[in-house]
């Protein structure tokens, strides 16, 4: 419109007389009237046919206007607020969902899990609470000292911590011969080894020394009435610096 008005003052200028200088100041005081920008948008009959502006088209200059109204039909409206009302609606459902339903079930399955848990740990104390702890004698002195108190006590469990375990005896005997010694050492000969020797120690005995001899383990024991004893316990074997018990000595 700035434009159309430039053009008009400008043809308005070419012929100056009091008559158009006069229609010039109408046209603009009827647009700044007018227009509620100030500037009215029809154009003059006196304007020029090629210059005259359509509805619709974009003044050159000027740029085209994205901020006009969609126009909408009553129906069209009514339905387009329906449907944001719809989604308010399933949004404030999903939220409340959570807050009124019945969690009985899940509160049931996490009690569950929660007391279970509790007596796998309590299990899992008990058993390391029967646990002996494994004694790695270094010299034939101590191994003799722990050896005869397990004999006197008939602790089965700590006399089988004296043993190799199975990556010690792959260590000693390769992959090939772990299988056979883990089979010849089972729970039951070492607990019946251990009984036969709690039979051999008579009451009252006294711990003298240990000695190990051809990979032998023998306890020197002396009996209350002074009599020497010499008692065979189990082949030994060295891993690293730790002395192991590898098998009982069968009479």
């Amino acid at each position: 419109m700035v434009s159309l008005l430039l053009f008009l003052w400008h043809r308005e200028m070419s012929r100056p007389n009091r008559e158009n200088l006069l229609r010039f100041f109408l046209l603009l005081l009827f647009s700044l009237g007018v227009s509620p920008n100030g500037l009215s948008q029809e154009p003059d009959d006196s304007v020029n046919p090629t210059q005259e502006v359509v509805e619709g088209e974009v003044v050159e200059g000027e740029e085209e206007d994205t901020s006009a109204a969609i126009d909408l039909t009553e129906e069209e409206i009514v339905a387009l607020i329906e449907k944001r009302r719809a989604k308010r609606r399933a949004l404030r459902a999903r939220r409340n969902s959570y807050v009124g339903r019945d969690l009985s079930r899940e509160m049931l399955a996490v009690a569950g899990l929660l007391v279970l848990l509790l007596f796998t740990r309590k299990h899992n104390r008990d058993q390391e609470s029967l646990r002996p702890t494994r004694v790695s004698p270094v010299s034939p002195d101590e191994l003799g000292r722990v050896l005869f108190s397990f004999i006197r006590s008939k602790d089965t469990l700590a006399f089988r911590a004296l043993f190799l375990t199975g990556g010690e005896a792959r260590e000693l005997f390769g992959e090939a011969g772990v299988g056979v010694y883990l089979e010849g050492r089972s729970a039951n000969k070492l607990e019946s080894a251990l009984k036969d020797l709690a039979a051999k120690v008579p009451i009252g005995a006294q711990y003298q020394s240990c000695i190990i001899q051809e990979e032998i383990c023998r306890l020197q024991l002396k009996a209350s009435d002074g009599q020497d004893l010499d008692l065979a316990v189990a082949r030994v074997a060295l891993i690293g610096a730790v002395i192991r018990l590898v098998s009982p000595i069968e009479e």
